[in-house]
């Protein structure tokens, strides 16, 4: 699992100026790489770094919004690919795919995504104004052949605040541009307004998302009832579009939690996060309700393709609050048990809600001394175990042992295995394989890798291990990284 970042890319309604499709008039054509995916499967879509079967694609570093981006001159900021030898990137493989500047502002999901064998991402317009200066703050969504030939522009926006999105096994893409959600027909090019209300001449605003998250090949994302005039922003929708077949459903609102017969009760949902299962997803969610709390709380739901349709029994109640445990993130096990994070601690829940005891008869949580970042919580046969961020250092953690169906605090302490210094303004890290993919910030913001140590091997003088080189480094970077090295010797002797 990574976490991702994306570039949605949007395309507006009139209320918002885009320039349409003409004015990119770079020549792009470019001979194709000599590309091998006959059986290839697609994981890990998105973020700074994509596989696809034995190659890695990836953001070569990172320029900037500002930086040069005339096509075939561009080589940090570019895409590039690598050959994986032994699951490890083999640097003599590399070549640039895209020589465009990858760009985007979005920093909860940002990067490129694969669909179809073309390469989809954001970068910065090559057009000038009056002035003849670059507009560099537009932002472009282009495709690109996954072997590097025709590369062609989809849409143009007028900023760079762009976040798109694609999953494993997706057909489309769904991307967000200023509040306002679209899906892109990867077959014709077109775009669809998925947030498009169905009241009559509706205003821009009542055609905007509230929220939204992704994950797997869904889009879930929720809006105000504006039907109710009187009580729209007590009154949230909740849609989900499928990015395999392009169709979207209204899974929750008041109507739907009320059983469709009234409106007694009102109810704002916020989505904690989603998670994809064999035939359709869980969603975990906080619902909020204008009955003096009664109906307060987080909760999940389980939904398949075949049936979309909100059954209250079937709704899971873990708590009758939501603001003494504000929870960020949740994670359903294999054996029933869902684990709830909040920045601080962890929580295990039952099947059905109710809390998981530990020998004392007490609810089992395990704390953190500080606030963390969570990565992800994975489960083997015999534990779960965490990664996570504290203060730029990467952690691994084992948190519960398991015996069975039983889970007990693991007594191991948390340790430091990598503490590189990633770029956390633009797509961060992705970490596909136990291998971290990054943009190394002490190194001109190019593109490193380092390898995970197995479990067993992990000290606490692993994370003074560095990091190696993914991609290209241009000359001009070459030359600073080689006078700052032989400062730094320099500074070393005195």
């Amino acid at each position: 699992m990574k976490r991702k970042l994306i570039i949605l890319a949007i395309c507006l309604l009139t209320v918002i100026t885009v320039t349409g499709i003409a004015a990119c008039t770079e020549n792009t054509d470019r001979d194709p790489v000599k590309t091998d995916l006959n059986g290839a499967t697609l994981s890990d879509n998105g973020g700074m770094t994509v596989k696809y079967g034995n190659y890695i694609y990836f953001i070569n570093g990172y320029a900037g919004e500002t930086a040069a981006n005339a096509f075939g001159e561009v080589i940090r900021g570019s895409i590039c690919r690598t050959t994986l030898k032994n699951g490890v990137p083999d640097y003599k493989s590399v070549e640039i795919i895209v020589p465009k500047n990858i760009y985007g502002e979005d920093t909860s999901y940002g990067g490129i995504y694969i669909v179809n064998d073309y390469i989809y991402y954001n970068t910065t317009s090559t057009d000038k104004d009056s002035n003849r200066d670059y507009k560099y703050d537009e932002g472009v969504l282009m495709r690109t052949k996954i072997d590097g030939s025709s590369s062609e522009v989809i849409k143009e926006f007028n900023d760079n605040d762009i976040a798109l999105y694609a999953g494993d096994n997706s057909k489309y893409l769904a991307y967000v541009f200023d509040s306002y959600a679209y899906l892109l027909n990867t077959s014709t090019k077109e775009s669809t307004l998925l947030s498009k209300s169905t009241y009559e001449d509706p205003t821009t605003e009542e055609q905007t998302v509230v929220a939204y998250k992704f994950a797997g090949d869904y889009l879930v994302y929720t809006m105000y009832n504006y039907g109710d005039e009187s009580n729209y922003s007590s009154d949230y929708l909740v849609w989900v579009c499928n990015l395999k077949t392009g169709k979207q459903t209204k899974i929750l609102s008041s109507d739907i939690y009320n059983g469709n017969s009234d409106r007694e009760v009102l109810y704002t949902t916020t989505i904690v996060n989603i998670e994809p299962t064999a035939d359709g997803f869980t969603m975990f969610y906080s619902k909020k309700g204008n009955d003096n709390g009664k109906n307060d709380g987080y909760y999940s739901y389980t939904f398949s393709d075949s049936n979309l349709v909100y059954d209250a029994t079937k709704e899971v109640r873990y708590t009758h609050e939501t603001t003494v445990n504000a929870y960020t993130d949740f994670t359903k096990l294999g054996n029933g048990y869902t684990i709830a994070f909040n920045s601080s601690l962890f929580d295990v829940f039952n099947a059905d809600g109710s809390k998981v005891l530990n020998e004392n008869n007490k609810p089992l949580r395990l704390n953190f001394e500080k606030s963390v970042t969570l990565i992800d919580v994975i489960e083997t046969d015999t534990e779960v175990y965490a990664y996570y961020l504290l203060d730029s250092k990467f952690y691994y953690i084992r948190l519960f042992d398991k015996e069975g169906n039983n889970l007990t605090v693991a007594s191991t302490d948390a340790v430091s295995f990598f503490s590189g210094k990633y770029l956390s303004t633009y797509t961060t890290y992705d970490i596909i394989d136990n291998i971290i993919y990054y943009i190394n910030d002490d190194m001109e913001d190019n593109a490193y890798y380092y390898e995970i140590p197995a479990f067993n091997e992990i000290t606490n003088d692993t994370d003074k291990a560095a990091g190696k080189i993914l991609g290209i480094i241009s000359k001009k970077d070459m030359v600073t990284l080689l006078t700052k090295a032989e400062e730094e010797e320099e500074e070393e002797e005195e």
